[in-house]
């Protein structure tokens, strides 16, 4: 589980950049704790639907892994209405695995 905070590098059209940092916890074959997460990213596509994509590093704070600094990388659908503030997020990525998410832009 990983909370998030995003903000819009540059926008195109339907295509947006953005650069996000999180902090959440991990669970990996039994093991876990807390990490620090920053991406850089890109979605676009349709008006209402969009495909998202990203990369960064991850630093593990707490657990079994703390100190570890691996790459971090997310590939997922993103539901956001233009001029709306409710968004919705799923995907793959890593090291988080499979993500549900929903946002709120303000």
């Amino acid at each position: 589980m990983t909370a998030y905070y995003e903000s819009t590098l540059r926008t195109r059209g339907n295509s947006r950049t953005y650069l996000k940092a999180g902090l959440g916890y991990y669970a990996v074959f039994g093991r876990g704790g807390m990490h620090v997460i920053g991406n850089l990213g890109w979605y676009g596509g349709g008006v209402k639907h969009k495909i998202e994509c990203g990369g960064g590093l991850d630093y593990f704070i707490l657990g079994d892994l703390q100190g570890a600094i691996p790459l971090s990388a997310s590939l997922g659908y993103r539901f956001q209405k233009p001029q709306k503030r409710f968004l919705f997020r799923t995907g793959f990525s890593y090291p988080e695995g499979v993500y549900i998410g929903a946002g709120y832009r303000f």
